[in-house]
């Protein structure tokens, strides 16, 4: 669900977009959190968190990032192994 979210806010790098990307953002937030809260892997967590700040500073920033966006995105996938499989059609 986070990588879905965090799809949809790539549609969302306009600058008419900034209300909408701030959302987009803020859901993956709260889900990332559910996810830590959720998981006793500890290396999984610690890596999600590392995750989660690139995720803060884009919700914070007032001004589109799609590159930025997109290694968050690829970052995220690397972290699940069949999601890392799909890495290489997203794009760069």
């Amino acid at each position: 669900m986070i990588g879905n979210e965090t799809l949809r806010i790539a549609r969302r790098m306009g600058p008419g977009d900034a209300d909408a990307r701030r959302s987009g953002y803020e859901r993956v937030l709260n889900l990332v959190d559910l996810t830590i809260a959720a998981t006793d892997h500890r290396s999984f967590r610690r890596e999600i968190w590392r995750w989660r700040d690139v995720v803060a500073e884009l919700y914070l920033d007032l001004e589109p990032r799609p590159e930025r966006h997109t290694q968050a995105l690829r970052v995220l996938l690397r972290l699940e192994v069949r999601a890392a499989r799909r890495v290489a059609p997203i794009a760069a």
